[in-house]
């Protein structure tokens, strides 16, 4: 029986899936084994009727708009209605919006925060908790989450092998006292990662030093990226675990586009130019597919085949990085533009409905091709 939740007012946009048409046929199939199964696509596939919840902090922000609008395409594709709530720059909000989205009656809710609350709920539930662009590092959670039967696997970038990339990069282009800007340790583990990638880098460069570092929130970073630019004239570089586009912003208006190099996890509105100007010299991004591969996971799951037999480990997936002019035109083109990064043949090809053939080798070949390279060349390019 389902628990009483508690009530919450909530900005809730409710969307209706619809199966939609044949996708781009044209383009190559997705790297990996997975491809259709003719046999089954002439078969009558079985009628489905889920609702999936998705949590996020804003759908407004460049990141937000990206998730929403990529889930929502996966779901028209594979017939599920969806369901969106913000819960803002509080963390803990996220507790309450699980709540009120298991009230409503969704099947699958997104929830890439280590609350137990919000595991317990899940599993008391009957609801497949989706784990995206996220993962649990404490042992007595994780010993929960392993014998879970509503566990949507973790699907996750690997944060700190990209926070040493982001590191090195800033090496090679010269910089040696750099800061860190970052969101406050211990919040989540994905961003300790983070953080604990850019320490480990730079202790391996001896003549690379972290000077300073401000742990808070996004949509202040570039005033406190302000004020190292006059308090620290040796300061050459920076690395933004969570860009608000502050910070380029903050470049620019101190005129030191020549002097401090930026390496940005998430690309915004202004971060396109300033890596064609030079002044962002690493950007990660693309977690909004990570998305799309957790609904895909809980879908298979809600129709009663779990792919994942371990709880406990995390498919990870590379991000994108974006590093010059020409990755941006590529990201613009097959990434940010009309063309989706998964097509629906190449969606329903990582169904069981309509691939029974599909495994979790699948899942995690197409994880590890995810690339500017491997979006190219599988539109053509």
């Amino acid at each position: 029986m389902k628990k009483k939740l508690m009530a919450m007012t909530l900005s809730i946009c409710m969307a209706t899936g619809a199966l939609t048409g044949c996708g781009n046929t044209s383009s190559q199939p997705t790297t990996g084994d997975a491809q259709l199964n003719t046999e089954t696509t002439e078969q009558q596939i079985p009628e489905r009727d889920f609702t999936f919840g998705f949590s996020y902090m804003s759908y407004s922000d460049a990141l937000g708009k990206k998730i929403q609008k990529v889930t929502q395409e996966t779901c028209d594709i594979l017939g599920v209605k969806t369901n969106y709530v913000e819960f803002g720059s509080d963390m803990e909000n996220t507790i309450s919006t699980v709540q009120n989205q298991i009230e409503l009656g969704v099947d699958a809710v997104s929830a890439s925060f280590a609350y137990s609350e919000i595991l317990q709920m899940c599993e008391e539930n009957n609801v497949v908790q989706m784990y995206p662009s996220g993962y649990i590092s404490d042992p007595d959670m994780l010993q929960y989450v392993s014998q879970m039967t509503n566990f949507g696997g973790f699907v996750s970038e690997n944060d700190y092998e990209a926070a040493y990339d982001a590191v090195n990069t800033l090496y090679e282009n010269g910089c040696r006292n750099i800061g860190l800007i970052t969101m406050p340790d211990g919040l989540a583990d994905f961003m300790d990662q983070r953080n604990q990638g850019v320490r480990d880098a730079v202790a391996e460069h001896e003549d690379m030093n972290l000077i300073v570092d401000y742990q808070g929130f996004p949509g202040d970073y570039g005033t406190y990226l302000s004020q190292w630019l006059s308090v620290y004239p040796e300061l050459d570089g920076v690395v933004n675990t969570s860009n608000d586009g502050t910070c380029e912003s903050a470049i620019y208006t101190a005129n030191a586009q020549d002097k401090v190099k930026l390496a940005v996890y998430d690309l915004q509105d202004g971060t396109k130019q300033a890596i064609e100007d030079g002044v962002v010299v690493w950007c990660a991004t693309g977690q909004e597919n990570t998305w799309v591969i957790s609904v895909i996971l809980a879908y298979n799951q809600l129709c009663g085949h779990d792919l994942i037999e371990d709880n406990t480990q995390v498919l990870y997936r590379p991000f994108l990085y974006i590093k010059n002019a020409d990755d941006v035109e590529i990201y613009e083109k097959y990434v940010d533009g009309d063309i989706p990064v998964y097509n629906e043949e190449e969606i329903k090809a990582l169904i069981y409905d309509y691939n029974p053939d599909v495994t979790l080798d699948d899942i995690i070949a197409v994880n590890n091709a995810y690339s500017i390279e491997d979006i190219a060349a599988r539109r053509g390019e």
